[in-house]
């Protein structure tokens, strides 16, 4: 990918097809952008929405939390093969809790596992704890 390419430490001209790795990118980036425009669900606190793209979850979770405009974004995609949904979340500069700590408690009590950072964090989360897990969080995010 264009992303390979530059943390290689190569100039973008010195990439071969650099343009089209970047057109390719930029396109794929913008169609999940509309994809996901009109299916952001929005909780007092949160915004959530369910996604099936090939960017990762931790890259759409952060258009989420712009497009929102609430102080927290959840993004998750289902893995059915192991029965759980994965879950990335990220806080913006509004948001006055720990979310990784609230994570990783409100996960282990869910059966899933999960924490990270003060605005940045992910969880696994059984499917059917789901609903669960993102009302508990919208409420412990006031």
């Amino acid at each position: 990918t264009i992303v390979d390419d530059l943390s290689q430490n190569k100039y973008p001209h010195d990439i071969e097809g650099g343009f089209l790795k970047v057109q390719n990118h930029a396109r794929k980036v913008l169609s999940v952008v509309k994809s996901i425009e009109n299916s952001i669900i929005l909780n007092k606190n949160l915004a959530y929405v369910q996604i099936n793209s090939e960017l990762p979850s931790s890259m759409v979770v952060n258009f989420v939390l712009g497009i929102s405009g609430k102080p927290v974004a959840l993004v998750y995609k289902t893995k059915v093969d192991i029965n759980s949904c994965i879950i990335s979340i990220r806080g913006s500069n509004e948001c006055k809790v720990h979310l990784g700590r609230i994570v990783n408690s409100l996960s282990s009590v869910l059966s899933g596992s999960g924490g990270g950072h003060e605005k940045a964090c992910g969880a696994v989360i059984p499917k059917d704890k789901l609903w669960e897990f993102i009302k508990q969080l919208d409420k412990k995010t006031r």
